[in-house]
């Protein structure tokens, strides 16, 4: 192939993209991957156990099958392949809720990306007719989906605590926790630490069954509340965990004011987000991730020189900013802040 050719077959794989993410939805949503775990089945049955109609399903099989995530035997049963276990609602990779929440609800709210550049607002508003926490309160599954897909679970967590030292904190605050996903691998991890996961009631009452299941009952509590009003006292570390770029630069500094009004001094605070280079750099995906919070929330994923303008503001010192496994170019830092 030339190189014209190359392009062309490169810029059409971008176009079709979003066939594979609405296959993997469907998939993903109608829990296939779960019901094929415990081995082959003929279209016919996992079309029953799936509720889903035989010939329409047979359909999706084939195309998901055609990325690699199944097989199909000669027999022309279905059977999952190693990739596909990882979209398992089971696994711990936190893929199922991913391809739930961006097949479905995020796919539709970059529908609305030419109105917001042409003529304001948020993308997922003009999409849906609602503002997006607003939607997910009315929809469980979905909302749940979010959480995980919002959550450090799994190897994304553990990233975090190798790159980052927790040692010598008594009491983790996790403000805006969700489900309690991170707070409970962080607390496993260190055996002495106490820990608070705050949201609102909508999103952390998934909490306490995780916290038990982790069997951290005793060390690690639920706070239901709105950041935008407070945060709880009795920390010495507080956490914003994937929280600060979804808003906007007054409601970041809210939030912030409030964390600082719940710290003492010689408490920290954690900051830990996607950083934006400077200049775009090919495969960074905090690009990524500041388009994907332009589209849902009108929110900004920041450049180092940018989150430390608004730490000042909102009266913290940035002492340290730790980037999480570098190589893997995801752009996640831990911005170790003090009061200032």
């Amino acid at each position: 192939m030339d190189l014209q050719t190359n392009a062309y077959e490169a810029v059409a794989g971008m176009i079709l993209g979003y066939r594979q993410t609405a296959l993997i939805y469907v998939a993903a949503r109608l829990q296939v991957f779960d019901a094929l775990k415990p081995g082959p089945l003929a279209i016919d049955e996992l079309a029953r156990r799936v509720r889903a109609l035989p010939a329409p399903l047979h359909v999706i099989m084939r195309g998901v099958t055609n990325l690699g995530l199944l097989s199909e035997l000669e027999d022309g049963r279905f059977a999952i392949a190693p990739a596909g276990e990882l979209l398992c609602a089971s696994a711990s990779s936190g893929l199922h809720g991913m391809a739930v929440y961006m097949g479905g609800l995020s796919a539709k709210a970059y529908t609305g990306l030419f109105e917001a550049v042409r003529e304001g607002g948020i993308a997922f508003d003009r999409a849906f007719g609602t503002g997006f926490y607003a939607h997910l309160k009315a929809d469980p599954e979905l909302n749940d989906a979010y959480n995980k897909t919002l959550a450090f679970g799994g190897a994304a967590a553990l990233l975090l605590l190798h790159g980052y030292d927790f040692a010598g904190i008594d009491t983790l605050v996790d403000v805006g926790g969700a489900d309690g996903t991170l707070a409970c691998a962080i607390l496993k991890a260190h055996v002495q630490m106490k820990g608070v996961v705050f949201d609102k009631p909508e999103f952390v009452h998934a909490a306490e069954p995780q916290i038990q299941a982790a069997g951290l009952g005793a060390r690690c509590t639920v706070a239901p509340g709105d950041f935008f009003e407070s945060v709880p006292a009795g920390g010495d570390a507080y956490m914003l965990a994937r929280i600060i770029t979804n808003w906007s630069e007054d409601r970041a500094l809210q939030i912030l004011a409030n964390c600082r009004q719940a710290m003492q001094a010689g408490h920290k605070l954690l900051v830990v987000e996607q950083v934006l280079p400077e200049r775009v750099e090919k495969g960074n995906m905090a690009i990524e991730g500041d388009l994907n919070v332009f589209a849902h929330l009108g929110g900004h994923v920041r450049t180092q020189v940018e989150f430390t303008e608004l730490l000042s503001r909102a009266g913290f010192r940035l002492d340290r900013a730790i980037p999480l496994a570098p190589v893997l170019r995801r752009g996640f830092h831990v911005l170790e802040c003090s009061r200032a």
